[in-house]
């Protein structure tokens, strides 16, 4: 699964489960969502991203800044669809033009380094939205990459490893299964 694309040769198993432990409560996107829920509150959930790297950064600092403790990184069509390719060009001809040519942001085609750094320019609970035609490397790269993401749609969506389904129940995240 993650030789489906060259970025998926960056991924440390153990270094990512020992990324998510060491972040705080408020960036787990079901620790926010659940203690949201118990408080009674609403909140805005938008579908947001887009491809450039800093541009990215500025969306998810700028949703924060307005409110928002969950929010989206929503992964381009292309990537939605396995196209990894195309997504490619597409975030090169973004970077190009200095303008999203993408519907989103590219998670598999940026990799941990990039990925990572969305993550830690804000202090939002992120949510990787996922792809229904094959969650293979979608679904994984949130969790492998960098960023927190519902657990429980991944497990439901996608075959994981037994050692991703003992992280989650040891996390503190409720219901989790391995299949």
């Amino acid at each position: 699964m993650l030789s489906m694309w060259p970025t998926g040769k960056e991924v440390d198993l153990e270094e990512a489960i020992a990324y998510h432990k060491k972040l705080p409560d408020h960036k787990n996107f079901m620790k926010m969502a659940d203690r949201l829920h118990r408080e009674g509150r609403t909140v805005v959930f938008p579908r947001a991203g887009t491809p450039i790297l800093e541009q990215e950064i500025e969306l998810v600092r700028t949703l924060y800044e307005a409110g928002l403790p969950l929010i989206p990184v929503t992964p381009d069509s292309y990537c939605r669809l396995c196209k990894f390719d195309k997504a490619k060009l597409g975030l090169e001809e973004s970077i190009r033009a200095g303008k999203p040519k993408l519907n989103g942001f590219p998670t598999v085609i940026h990799g941990v380094k990039n990925t990572r750094k969305v993550v830690e320019s804000t202090e939002a609970a992120l949510n990787q939205r996922m792809t229904n035609l094959d969650n293979r490397l979608m679904g994984r790269s949130p969790l492998l990459l960098a960023s927190p993401l519902d657990c429980r749609t991944l497990c439901r969506t996608s075959r994981v490893t037994k050692r991703i389904a003992q992280w989650s129940k040891t996390s503190g995240w409720p219901s989790i299964s391995s299949g």
